[in-house]
């Protein structure tokens, strides 16, 4: 039988499952701790910056960096981060204040951003050129609005999502039912440049106050509508039997109808939304899919996505 050979200052190099579990939860509670005294010091910081006689521009990067090295995160990681911050300072404004908490409350959502990767085994050059021909063609139509730093390396190029009106293809639909009006791409070369970091980003709050939005408008019609509808249907049938008061018929009609217009409730409009989300996210891995393809085989354009049914 192999026993356990000690490595290191006494350090086993192999371990039992439930030794594993243990090791396992008892670093995720170093890394919580951690966490813990890194938000201390870095509230500790703004502090003693807010009491200085000069103002404070805030924190180098690479402090950050090194504080979150203490904590065990990766400078990889607090990079990540930042770009995702641009990403999101570049897409637009924040939602009003009212409008946050308020689509916070009907929807839930999970997050602001969403992010799909892949890494694609080309160099950045050849993804590059491989976009260029095929992004603004059928079926995505995506349109080149602004630009932020080198586009091979770590740059930023933001894409406007056609209206689905206007192209007919399930690309944009799919945008659609997520709300997605903008896309972040960036690339980043990696293995030394002999492969590809490729992300789209998209900001999820226009969705949110879209949803909003909508939910208010279709809850309060589908109140209405429920409520003379089922009561209008519900008169007329106590008016037809002769078994039931028109009042009582109102009231069970009423019930009837607002029941058969679930989906249109608060409920109703959260699945809505986050199914969105997931549709939209599915098109954006099948993009990136699709560029993973078309660079591969020498940047031969792939098969056009299907257009929506009825579609000329």
């Amino acid at each position: 039988m192999n026993e356990p050979r000690p490595t290191g200052a006494g350090l086993a190099a192999r371990v039992a499952s439930e030794e594993a579990r243990e090791l396992l939860r008892r670093a995720a509670e170093l890394q919580a701790e951690a966490m813990t005294r890194l938000e201390e010091r870095v509230a500790n910081e703004a502090r003693r910056a807010a009491t200085d006689a000069e103002p404070a521009d805030g924190f180098a990067i690479a402090d950050i960096e090194a504080a979150a090295q203490e904590a065990g995160i990766s400078p990889d990681f607090v990079r990540q981060a930042m770009a995702e911050q641009t990403a999101i300072a570049a897409m637009g404004g924040p939602l009003p204040a009212w409008l946050d908490r308020a689509g916070n409350r009907l929807l839930r959502p999970t997050r602001r951003w969403l992010e799909i990767a892949r890494t694609i085994e080309a160099p950045p050059g050849d993804v590059l050129a491989t976009m260029r021909l095929m992004l603004p063609q059928h079926p995505y139509r995506l349109s080149l609005v602004e630009t932020g730093g080198d586009p091979l390396d770590g740059g930023y190029m933001i894409f406007t999502v056609p209206s689905q009106f206007t192209t007919n293809s399930v690309f944009a639909l799919d945008m659609a039912y997520g709300s997605l009006k903008r896309l972040h791409v960036s690339m980043r070369p990696v293995r030394n440049g002999a492969a590809t970091d490729v992300r789209i980003g998209a900001d999820l709050r226009h969705g949110i106050g879209v949803n909003w939005w909508l939910g208010t408008v279709f809850r309060g019609m589908s109140g209405a509508a429920g409520v003379w509808g089922g009561g209008a249907a519900g008169a007329v049938a106590a008016n037809a039997l002769g078994t039931v008061s028109p009042a009582l018929a109102v009231g069970i009609g009423a019930v009837a109808a607002a029941s058969a217009l679930v989906p249109l409730t608060g409920a109703g409009v959260r699945k809505t939304y986050h199914w969105g989300i997931r549709r939209s996210e599915r098109s954006l891995r099948d993009l990136l899919g699709a560029l993973d393809a078309a660079v591969r085989s020498g940047g031969f354009p792939p098969p056009s996505m299907p257009q929506r049914p009825g579609a000329s």
